[in-house]
């Protein structure tokens, strides 16, 4: 793979990253503020899928980031009994006609028997939303050296390795 193409992909990578990081704080708001009336409801059918009031209440929210094109998220919720997560996918061109992905889940509540029980109340850490290229060449290039020093440091305790059994 050619130098330019990877800087475009890792470039493709950084805003993706830095999209979906930006999208997060809203989108916990108001998946928050839409689902704080179910809490000590129902909100799962039998099946998992959410109830149709739920659902309801939720388009407004969930429909602002379809996915249709690169500069839109798509937002969509994470199956489980036991948390009402939702996730955020970012797609972002690479210039050689592909694109990088990257997705990142919130939890919004907990369920029990497909009620949802409480609204996550953790603090929220809004992710960094500033992340650049040459940023993560350097710390990649931080990682490969240090792994090569300690490859060199292993096969300096050869043959006797790091533990005595």
């Amino acid at each position: 793979m050619s130098n330019e193409r990877t800087r475009q992909r890792l470039e493709a990578k950084v805003q993706a990253v830095n999209a979906a990081h930006a999208y997060l704080p809203k989108l916990r708001q108001d998946l928050r503020k839409a689902l704080e009336p179910f809490v000590g409801k129902k909100v799962l059918k039998q099946g998992g899928s959410l109830t149709a009031q739920v659902e309801k209440a939720l388009k407004g929210v969930l429909s602002n980031g379809n996915g249709a094109s690169y500069s839109e998220p798509q937002v969509y919720r994470f199956r489980s009994e036991y948390s009402l997560t939702f996730t955020v996918k970012t797609c972002k061109p690479t210039g050689d006609c592909g694109c990088l992905y990257y997705e990142r889940s919130v939890d919004i509540g907990n369920l029990k028997d497909r009620v949802l029980t409480e609204l996550d109340g953790r603090e929220w850490i809004t992710p960094r939303t500033d992340y650049t290229a040459d940023e993560i060449e350097g710390k990649r290039k931080a990682a490969e050296e240090a792994r090569e020093k300690a490859r060199e440091a292993e096969s300096a305790c050869w043959p006797f390795g790091e533990r005595d059994n």
